[in-house]
């Protein structure tokens, strides 16, 4: 029997003076020999609205870091001042392509 596992998310919510533990539950998920994480397609994304951002570690799979993004589609894309900008944007310019003139709703709009 095989196991497929697509869209895994793993998520920690940490305070000022707490470390990080998901980096041993990565190392966990990846040594399981029944479910294989690909180091290259896993991102990394950090939430933080401390004006002092804590110093962490990057995570990784199989001695190879993640790649720290600001943005991931998740149910969208979210970015990491959980903020839902750019998938609004890409949304209305999807749109916008489909519209025979286009130029008049887009007007203003900026992608921040």
């Amino acid at each position: 029997m095989w196991k497929y596992v697509d869209d895994v998310s793993l998520d920690e919510g940490l305070t000022k003076t707490s470390t990080s533990s998901i980096q041993s539950i990565l190392d966990i998920i990846a040594s399981d020999s029944r479910m294989k994480l690909n180091a290259k397609k896993s991102k990394e994304m950090r939430v933080c609205f401390l004006s002092d951002t804590p110093n962490l570690s990057q995570l990784k799979i199989d001695d190879q870091h993640l790649e720290l993004v600001t943005s991931h589609k998740v149910f969208g894309k979210i970015q990491s001042n959980l903020k839902w900008n750019i998938h609004i944007h890409d949304t209305v310019k999807k749109s916008l392509q489909m519209t025979s003139n286009p130029t008049c709703f887009a007007q203003g709009w900026r992608r921040d």
